[in-house]
């Protein structure tokens, strides 16, 4: 919260900077910093685009998630799902009318890093360091440690810094977005106990998954209701798409159109509790046991099992559904309907709703179940069975 207090304070009291500019300008702003930091730091670029690439919100789908669906238990997996899915949708919900220049479009001598610069969306506030501090700080909360709080605040640093050297983001942007994920964190938190009673064996799997299809229901027309109001009042939602795309030099990273991250986070939480449904086929209650280095080791084998049999279903998809291409009408900006590049965003957004809706069926469904049965465990000696 002190940088963007700082950043107030530098309107009010703000000298003139040589070439007439404002300091808050040039400090906020501008792409000064990223400059600076590309310039001083620039023996730290590979590991800077490795920070930004690992810091990738998807990770937290991919890995995150089902790795504690097998060492924590569904409903911690599933509180973490609720903190991506939130952070996610509230960024796209305050992206489009809040907008923010990206500094790699704002000055042709930022260098730029393939797809870890050239995103298409606008750049207020960060969704990388948004979705980073809510789903991990609700991780380290459920450790429960100094060392995991640690861990987090390094991780959010980490990436804050690599979005600014990325030329992606200006430091106001990323400060932004930090706050909005404590938010973000901070309403899971206090939502504790309706999400763990949504992941819990006393709520009937047909109630569960009603509810998630309702939360999938209520996202999408909010996200539409916003994308009508915005458009009635002209505000130019999709001008981020020319910019990108005329600054960009090679590795535009389009995957992050509007259309497709709502589809992901839909088919996130709608196959995340799926797989708690799973998970609660033939048991009680589901007691993550302790966890060996074996017992671990099956975990992150099955888990990414399931995100190479994503993969080749996301392609199979993309191969069924290619030839119905298009699906959405173009809108004015150079996208189409959400926001997106390209004339195969219909198949696109269908087999990104179908891979991230399986990869979370497995990750945390399958995969603890696989886990329990490999290493000889039974729900760690606390899982019965079923008597209804």
């Amino acid at each position: 919260a002190i940088v963007p207090a700082v950043a107030l304070l530098s309107h009010v009291y703000s000298p003139i900077l040589p070439g007439g500019r404002k300091f808050s300008e040039a400090t906020w702003y501008s792409v000064d910093i990223v400059k600076l930091s590309q310039y001083y730091l620039s023996d730290l670029d590979d590991f800077l685009s490795f920070i930004s690439s690992a810091s990738n919100p998807s990770q937290i789908l991919h890995r995150v998630a089902p790795l504690l669906a097998c060492t924590k238990g569904p409903q911690v997996a599933l509180k973490v799902l609720v903190a991506y899915v939130v952070a996610d949708v509230s960024n796209l919900a305050l992206k489009w009318p809040l907008q923010g220049d990206r500094p790699f479009w704002m000055d042709a001598s930022v260098r730029q890093f393939g797809g870890n610069t050239c995103e298409v969306g606008f750049g207020m506030p960060s969704g990388h360091v948004q979705v980073t501090v809510a789903a991990y700080a609700i991780v380290a909360d459920a450790f429960k440690s100094r060392t995991a709080n640690c861990l987090v605040v390094v991780a959010v640093m980490l990436t804050a810094l690599s979005r600014v050297h990325m030329g992606a983001h200006t430091p106001l942007q990323v400060s932004c977005g930090c706050i909005v994920g404590l938010a973000t964190a901070l309403a899971v938190r206090t939502s504790d106990r309706a999400i763990m009673q949504w992941g819990s064996h006393r709520m009937s799997n047909h109630a569960r998954f009603t509810y998630a299809a309702a939360v999938a229901l209520l996202i999408i027309g909010g996200i539409a209701a916003e994308n009508g109001f915005l458009l009635s009042q002209n505000v130019g939602i999709y001008a981020s798409i020319p910019n990108a795309v005329e600054a960009c030099r090679g590795g535009l990273h389009a995957v992050v159109s509007s259309a497709r991250g709502i589809a992901r986070d839909i088919g996130a939480l709608l196959g995340g509790v799926l797989g708690v449904c799973v998970r609660y086929l033939g048991v009680s209650v589901a007691v993550a046991p302790r966890v060996s280095f074996f017992d671990f080791c099956i975990a992150v084998a099955s888990v990414e099992a399931g995100l190479l049999l994503s993969g080749l279903f996301e392609s199979g998809l993309l191969g069924l559904f290619h030839p119905a291409a298009s699906l959405a009408p173009d809108m004015p900006g150079g996208g189409t309907w959400m926001g997106v590049v390209g004339a195969d965003e219909g198949a696109a957004t269908v087999a990104i709703f179908g891979k991230y809706f399986l990869i979370l069926t497995l990750g945390v469904g399958v995969s603890p179940v696989l886990r329990d049965k490999f290493s000889g465990v039974k729900g760690g000696g606390e899982v019965k069975m079923a008597t209804r």
